[in-house]
C-alpha cells in the first residue's frame, strides 16, 4: 500500500523553491557591432587633403619651370596657410644669387611641410571629436571640416585678395654709368584694390614681374648690366629725376649682351630685398608710387635693360 499523502512511484518531488532559473542570454537591444568611428573618416580626409596638395604642388613646378605663374602657385600657398603666411612674415628671403632650381626647391619643400601639418592638424581635430560626436554628427562635422580645408576660400583665405597690376606709363632716362625706367603705378585704377581701400591690414607675397632684356643698341657695342628695383613713394613729375637715395625693394638681376630673361612669380618674389616693406607700404597706402628699374652700365660697350609685360603682384590681406 501506499500512503496518500506520498509520491507516487516514480514521480519526482517538486522543487522547494517555484522560481525557476534559467540561463541568461545576451539582449539583442544592448550588443550592437561597433560603429565606424570618426578616425577612419579623419584618415580619410587627410589623404584627400595630400593628393589635393601634391597636384598643387605638381601645379607650380610646372607653372614655374615654364615661366608663367598661375592659379596653381596661387592654390598651393592657399593650401599652406596659414603657415605659409606667418614664414614670409618671420624668415629672411632666399639670396638672391640663388639659383633658380634651389630656391624653387626650397620652397617646394618649405610648402610640403606645411601641408603635412595641416594634414596632421586635420586628422588630429577628427580623433578628437570621435570622443564627443554621435556617429551621424561625426560624419557630417567630418565631411564639413574637410570642405573647408578644399575650398580655399571660406576659412582659411576669406580675407585674403590677389592683385597683379600694369604700370600706367613709364619714362626713360639715361646718365652717367646708369639707365634709369621710371614706371607709374596708380593702384586706384584697378577694381580688385580700390574695392578694399582702407581696410588692407597687410601687404604679403610681393613679385615684380616680366620679360627683362638686354639688347644690343645701334649706339655702340653691348655690355653686360645688373638690374635693381627701387620705389619712389611720391611719383616723379617729368621732368623730374631721382634723388638716387630710393630704397632698393628688388634684385639685383645680372644681364649678359643680348640675353632674355622671363622672372615668374616665383622668381620675381624670391629676389624682393630687405627695403620690401617700403614698397608693402606703398601698396597699402594711397596706391600711387613709381618703381624704377635701374641698369647699371659695364664698361667699355653700353648696356641698357628693358622689360616687357613689367607686372607687380601680391596678396592683401583685408578686414
Amino acid at each position: 500500500m501506499t500512503d496518500a499523502g506520498s509520491p507516487a512511484e516514480g514521480s519526482h518531488p517538486a522543487p522547494s523553491n517555484p522560481e525557476v532559473s534559467a540561463p541568461q542570454t545576451p539582449n539583442a537591444l544592448t550588443s550592437t557591432p561597433g560603429a565606424p568611428t570618426i578616425s577612419r573618416w579623419g584618415r580619410r580626409a587627410s589623404r584627400v587633403y595630400l593628393v589635393v596638395c601634391a597636384i598643387a604642388l605638381v601645379a607650380m613646378l610646372a607653372e614655374t619651370l615654364t615661366g608663367r605663374g598661375g592659379a596653381g602657385t596661387m592654390f598651393a600657398a592657399v593650401l599652406a596657410a596659414p603657415w605659409s603666411m606667418l614664414a614670409a612674415n618671420f624668415l629672411p628671403p632666399f639670396p638672391s644669387n640663388w639659383p633658380l632650381a634651389l630656391g624653387l626647391g626650397a620652397r617646394l619643400v618649405l610648402l610640403g611641410l606645411f601641408m603635412l601639418l595641416n594634414a596632421a592638424i586635420v586628422r588630429g581635430m577628427a580623433a578628437r571629436s570621435e570622443r564627443d560626436l554621435s556617429r551621424t554628427a561625426t560624419r557630417v562635422s567630418t565631411l564639413v571640416l574637410l570642405a573647408a580645408v578644399l575650398s580655399s576660400g571660406c576659412i582659411l583665405t576669406s580675407r585674403q585678395v590677389v592683385i597683379v597690376a600694369e604700370p600706367r606709363g613709364v619714362t626713360q632716362l639715361l646718365g652717367g654709368t646708369t639707365a634709369t625706367s621710371i614706371y607709374r603705378f596708380d593702384l586706384t585704377t584697378l577694381p580688385a584694390w580700390n574695392d578694399h581701400r582702407g581696410k588692407i591690414v597687410r601687404v604679403t607675397d610681393v613679385a615684380l614681374m616680366g620679360d627683362f632684356s638686354n639688347p644690343t643698341g645701334p649706339i655702340g657695342p653691348g655690355a653686360p648690366v645688373d638690374v635693381a628695383v627701387a620705389v619712389s613713394p611720391a611719383p616723379i613729375a617729368f621732368p623730374g629725376v631721382p634723388s638716387g637715395s630710393e630704397p632698393q625693394v628688388w634684385g639685383p638681376l645680372h644681364l649678359d649682351v643680348d640675353a632674355r630673361h622671363r622672372v615668374s612669380w616665383n622668381e620675381g618674389a624670391a629676389r624682393i630685398v630687405g627695403h620690401a616693406q617700403a614698397l608693402q607700404g606703398e601698396m597699402a597706402g594711397d596706391g600711387q608710387f613709381d618703381l624704377l628699374v635701374v641698369s647699371r652700365l659695364t664698361r667699355p660697350g653700353i648696356g641698357i635693360a628693358s622689360v616687357d609685360n613689367f607686372r607687380i603682384g601680391a596678396v592683401l590681406e583685408v578686414k
